[in-house]
């Protein structure tokens, strides 16, 4: 079954053969880290958080149910994969993902290398609709163990997070978007050789949130 490729006119499919590695129990102490504060009223103001996922040895492909952490099941939530980018430095893919031995069944994913693609850009149009964007970020599990990544999210082209990820590990993100008007999601190669073949920089569930 082949995954959909994500393009500036929507969805196409890609076909893929996925070999899934088997996931080893990790299980992490919650880490929360303010990354920038920013004003209730004012649009266009940030606060992010991250928290160290825990993950579990068997993910289930079975349920479409994933750690949305802080999220009330009253909340209005619109998923990456159901939106249009604006702009594109190079196509992703939407669809599941295995990152860090657990499923997310809504990733918006991107494949980088050390020379052909080294950095990849999305851009959106939020509308200053939205509250927050949440995600869990990571390598997705198939990729090659030499893999690292570099995350960037930019609200309104201003820098807002950054992290760099190994596979084999991934961080729960929250940030504040409160009535922006574009998201910017970036992934670049970070490690120091050419891995065998692409590494899929993940973002796990990626979805814009209001809070009642």
């Amino acid at each position: 079954m082949g995954d959909l490729m994500l393009t500036g006119r929507g969805y196409r499919l890609k076909s893929r053969t996925v070999a899934r590695s088997a996931a080893t129990t990790i299980a992490v102490a919650a880490i929360m880290t303010p990354i920038a504060c920013g004003s209730e009223s004012e649009p266009g103001q940030t606060t992010a958080t991250e928290t160290r996922a825990v993950t579990s040895a068997e993910p289930s492909r079975n349920s479409t149910r994933s750690e949305n952490a802080g999220e009330s099941p009253t909340s209005q939530t619109e998923y990456l994969t159901d939106v249009e980018p604006l702009s594109f430095t190079y196509p992703a893919e939407g669809g599941p993902a295995d990152i860090n031995g657990k499923y997310y069944p809504r990733s918006v994913i991107e494949a980088v290398d050390k020379t052909s693609i080294p950095a990849v850009e999305l851009e959106y149009n939020i509308g200053r609709r939205w509250d927050n964007f949440g995600a869990v970020i990571g390598i997705r599990d198939d990729s090659p163990s030499e893999c690292s990544v570099k995350f960037d999210v930019f609200v309104d082209g201003k820098s807002v997070y950054q992290h760099v990820i190994s596979i084999g590990d991934s961080v729960s993100i929250s940030i504040r978007i409160h009535k922006s008007l574009r998201l910017k999601l970036s992934v670049s190669y970070a490690g120091p050789i050419e891995p065998r073949e692409y590494c899929y920089a993940a973002w796990g569930d990626a979805r814009l949130i209001n809070k009642p």
